[in-house]
């Protein structure tokens, strides 16, 4: 979420704080760990979450209301 450039106390927030335990279900069950490891070494900052990941959607969804 960091790398994403979204802000965890305002995603803990969205749908009641349901939405945020979602995604970290999505991300601990995930299939693209090795994908998702390497995008996180490899940022320099606040990124665009790629698209193999189920929570992109979500993180994109929190940036918006945080700009």
């Amino acid at each position: 979420m960091v790398t994403g450039g979204v802000d965890m106390y305002g995603a803990a927030s969205v749908d009641g704080g349901l939405a945020f335990l979602e995604a970290s279900t999505k991300c601990r069950l995930c299939k693209h760990e090795d994908a998702c490891v390497l995008w996180l070494e490899a940022a320099e900052g606040p990124e665009t979450p790629p698209d193999f990941c189920p929570n992109a959607r979500f993180f994109r969804k929190c940036r918006a209301i945080d700009h």
